[in-house]
């Protein structure tokens, strides 16, 4: 059974991502999906999502920092990526 995706943008204020587990994240999804591309029910997105490519949320390291909502403090940071699954620490 395949797991619902989940639009973290709007359940937090900030996310960050390390180049290195995003790197590791989108590899194992591109060795998989090999066309680029993924889709949901009958929508096909390109892998990354844009939003990961947008200069505007990359530091001078690569390092994803999207802050979605100003009024929100809740930031979540990846800690860990596992196949095709990224692990997340919520800081409030």
């Amino acid at each position: 059974m395949k797991g619902e995706p989940h639009n973290k943008f709007t359940e937090y204020g900030t996310i960050k991502i390390s180049k290195e587990l995003f790197d590791q994240y989108l590899n194992n999804h591109l060795a998989y999906y090999t066309s680029g591309t993924i889709r949901y029910g009958v929508t096909r997105f390109t892998i990354p999502a844009e939003v990961f490519t947008n200069e505007e949320y990359l530091d001078d390291e690569g390092n994803f920092d999207c802050t979605y909502d100003e009024n929100d403090d809740d930031i979540l940071i990846a800690t860990a990526v596992i196949g095709f699954t990224i692990f997340w620490k919520r800081i409030v």
